[in-house]
């Protein structure tokens, strides 16, 4: 089969590789990818290597859709597995488990995964939105954690802050997306919200989707 292999930082190559092979014991299935979707974590992986990573050469891709191979059902691949050990897993916060099992490997065509990882995906939800799955659930997380306030600013306009934008939109909120680039603020405004380069005045809430130091002192 066909993978995306790093061999290093910036050392990325698509390579002939043979088909995985299951582990019995971790309780592993085929799943045949037909979706494997791009994270900034990717990228970073890609660009200066990663503490979850293998030792190259290796595998990488985590938000990932497709069909199981002996059953045929729809799924997604869950990034990780619970240790179900740790204080947090004990406590039910498997999602912050401190001993994960990660699961890696979603750009190729085929990926061996345990059976843990997988979740069933709905008929007519395409592979592609599919895999999406995690990063659409830390923004439904995001904005469950913050509060009902009408006025909500937004910084950023990469994938996180559109998803919190569609999902605020959604709920009626008055939102405001800055982003200094102008189709990230065209696609804001399709979703229904207020678009413009920098936040000014004050918002009731500020969702930070940027993840850098400017942003995080703008946001306050």
């Amino acid at each position: 089969m066909r993978a995306a292999v790093l061999f290093g930082p910036q050392d990325l190559r698509v390579e002939d590789v043979p088909d995985p092979e299951p582990r019995t014991a971790e309780n592993e299935v085929i799943v045949d990818v037909h979706a494997a979707t791009t994270c900034g974590t990717d990228i970073k992986m890609w660009r200066h290597g990663h503490r979850v990573l293998p030792p190259y050469p290796c595998r990488f891709g985590h938000e990932t859709a497709g069909v199981r191979a002996d059953t045929g059902e729809r799924v997604l691949v869950s990034d990780s597995v619970a240790c179900g050990a740790c204080g947090p897993c004990r406590a039910g916060r498997a999602q912050i488990c401190r001993s994960p099992t990660w699961v890696l490997g979603g750009f190729a065509e085929r990926i061996a995964a345990p059976a843990a990882a997988l979740d069933p995906s709905p008929d007519g939800l395409p592979a592609e939105a599919a895999a999406m799955a995690e990063p659409f659930a830390a923004a439904v997380h995001a904005v469950a954690r913050g509060s009902t306030a009408g006025d909500v600013g937004i910084l950023g306009g990469g994938p996180m802050g559109l998803m919190l934008t569609a999902l605020l939109a959604a709920q009626g909120r008055n939102v405001t997306l800055a982003d200094p680039h102008a189709e990230r603020r065209a696609q804001a405004e399709a979703l229904g919200a207020h678009a413009r380069e920098h936040l000014d005045g004050r918002y009731e809430l500020v969702f930070e989707a940027v993840g850098r130091v400017e942003a995080w002192r703008e946001a306050a």
